[in-house]
């Protein structure tokens, strides 16, 4: 049985192939779909994006990366650690939220900016008619 992958490096997409044990059949045009295709099914990763609450923004919350990909087995221990997170507004755009995010040497970065809230009410009062 073999296993196809899409190589995702450049446009081409190309397709590898690869046998039950993980080794390379076929490959594309490209030289990179190889490494690719060997990391993919050695050790899946992806740049893991969210969303953590913002106290005191204009928004309620902020988009989130992290700065390099992380293990896809990873991925429920990262959205835990997400919501139990809270920035406070100004945030910059690519400001790091989190240093060493997951203990694993890479950052947890915002991906838009966020105004802070000009003090007074959350809200703006209704007017009644």
């Amino acid at each position: 049985m073999s296993t196809e992958i899409t190589c995702i490096v450049c446009p081409k997409s190309c397709i590898i192939r690869a046998d039950a044990a993980g080794n390379i059949v076929e490959t594309g045009d490209c030289p990179k779909g190889k490494q690719y295709a060997a990391e993919e099914i050695r050790d899946p990763r992806r740049v893991f994006t969210s969303t953590v609450w913002v106290d005191w923004g204009m928004v309620a919350r902020v988009p989130v990366r992290t700065s390099k990909p992380i293990k896809k087995g990873d991925w429920k221990k990262a959205a835990q650690a997400i919501a139990r997170l809270r920035a406070e507004a100004p945030i910059r755009f690519k400001q790091i939220l989190v240093n060493d995010f997951l203990e694993e040497g890479i950052d947890l970065v915002a991906t838009r900016p966020i105004e802070g809230r000009p003090s007074g009410p959350c809200r703006p009062k209704r007017v009644s008619k």
